[in-house]
C-alpha cells in the first residue's frame, strides 16, 4: 500500500506528499480565532479552494467528527471519479489515504494501470478535501499547545540513544526533509491543484526510493526514530 498523506518522513519506499505551508501561519487580521494553532487554522482557510474545507476550520476548532466529514466527503470524489484510492479509519482515531499498487512501481506505472485521468482526478480530490485538513489534525494531535515539535522528536532522540546531546530540532528538520516535498503557498496568490500535482508527480518520481536519516545511519523511517516522530512525549 501506498500512503499518500503522512505528517512528514515516511515509512520504506513511501514518498512524502506536499507538507502545504502549515510552518508559520498567516493572519487575516480580523480573525476571532484563537488558540496556539489560530494562525494555521486561518491559513488553511486561506487557501482553502472550496467552502467545505473553508467552513470546517472557520471556527478555530477540528474534530474527530469533522475529520470523519472529511473522509467520507473525499471518498465520494473518489468514487466521482472513478479511482482506486480509500480512507483508512485508524485505531487510535487518525486517518490515511492509501492507493492500491505495489511499492515501487513508477509514475508511469501507475498512470497506466489507473489511467492518467483517474489518477489526476483522484490526486485533485485530496487536494481539494483532505491535505490540509490531514496536516492541521496531525498537528494539534501530537502537539496541542503548539510546543517546538521538531525540538520534541530531537529530545526524544537524544533520550533513546538515536542521537547525541545537543541535536537540535533543526537538525532533524532538515535531516526529516532530505527526502521531503515543501510547499509554502503565497495567501495571495495560492498555487493551483494542477501546479501543486504537477510538484508533487516530479518529487515522487525523483526520490521514491529515498529513505531519509541520520547519522549512523539512522534511518527515520523504522523503529523507534519513526516512533518519537509519531509521538515524542510517550517514549
Amino acid at each position: 500500500m501506498f500512503s499518500i498523506a503522512r505528517r512528514r518522513g515516511c515509512k520504506a519506499g513511501i514518498s512524502v506528499v506536499a507538507a502545504v505551508g502549515l510552518l508559520g501561519g498567516c493572519s487575516s487580521g480580523d480573525s476571532t480565532v484563537s488558540g496556539p494553532w489560530a494562525a494555521e487554522f486561518e491559513q488553511v482557510y486561506a487557501t482553502a479552494t472550496n467552502d467545505f474545507v473553508r467552513r470546517i476550520v472557520a471556527d478555530g476548532e477540528l474534530t474527530l467528527a469533522n475529520m470523519r466529514e472529511a473522509a467520507a466527503r473525499t471518498m465520494e470524489c473518489f468514487e466521482l471519479v472513478g479511482s482506486d484510492f480509500f480512507i483508512e479509519e485508524l485505531g487510535y482515531g487518525d486517518f490515511s489515504v492509501t492507493i492500491k499498487f505495489e511499492l515501487g512501481q513508477g509514475l508511469d506505472e501507475v498512470l497506466e494501470e489507473m489511467g492518467e485521468e483517474v489518477y489526476r482526478a483522484s490526486i485533485n480530490c485530496e487536494l481539494e478535501y483532505w491535505n490540509e485538513l490531514w496536516s492541521l489534525w496531525e498537528l494539534i494531535r501530537l502537539n496541542p499547545e503548539a510546543e517546538d515539535f521538531d525540538g520534541m522528536i530531537a529530545e526524544c532522540l537524544i533520550r533513546n540513544d538515536l542521537a547525541a546531546e545537543g541535536f537540535t530540532g533543526r537538525q532533524f528538520r532538515e535531516a526529516s526533509m532530505s527526502c521531503g516535498l515543501l510547499i509554502e503557498d503565497d495567501p495571495m496568490n495560492p498555487l493551483s491543484p494542477e501546479e501543486r500535482q504537477e510538484l508533487f508527480e516530479a518529487h515522487w518520481e525523483a526520490t521514491r526510493d529515498c529513505r531519509p536519516q541520520l547519522p549512523g545511519p539512522v534511518y527515520l523511517d523504522e523503529g523507534v526514530a519513526w516512533d518519537c516522530q509519531m509521538d515524542p512525549l510517550n517514549n
